[in-house]
């Protein structure tokens, strides 16, 4: 049985795919104050930490996962109701996590690399 009531808010859940050398999917969870950032590569394999979010800056538990950010640095972000945007990248992620799931199995095919069942659902 859900727990929550119509009061509560809920997590949601900003997806994009992300092209690059090898492209990957970033996934991100935000619950209140509580993070989830993952990088998922072509063959499903996963790389996550967590963070707390104040003043629209994630301060991360692990090692900061944006690519050229110091380890220690904390992430600047934009959120509203349908996306998430870190300051100063160039992709936005959204609420369309099918849709950038798609988007990262055919880019993983147009790079050549192996998609994984994980991926592929």
């Amino acid at each position: 049985m859900d727990s929550t009531t119509a009061d509560e808010p809920r997590a949601t859940t900003y997806a994009v795919s992300v092209q690059a050398w090898s492209p990957y999917l970033e996934v991100w969870t935000v619950d209140g104050t509580e993070v989830t950032h993952d990088k998922i590569n072509c063959l499903g394999q996963k790389d996550s930490v967590a963070g707390t979010l104040a003043d629209s800056s994630i301060r991360w538990e692990g090692n900061n996962p944006m690519p050229g950010a110091g380890p220690t640095s904390p992430t600047s972000i934009e959120v509203t109701d349908d996306s998430l945007h870190v300051v100063g990248e160039r992709e936005t992620a959204v609420i369309d996590l099918e849709g950038q799931k798609e988007q990262h199995i055919d880019k993983c095919k147009d790079a050549g690399e192996t998609v994984g069942k994980i991926v592929l659902g």
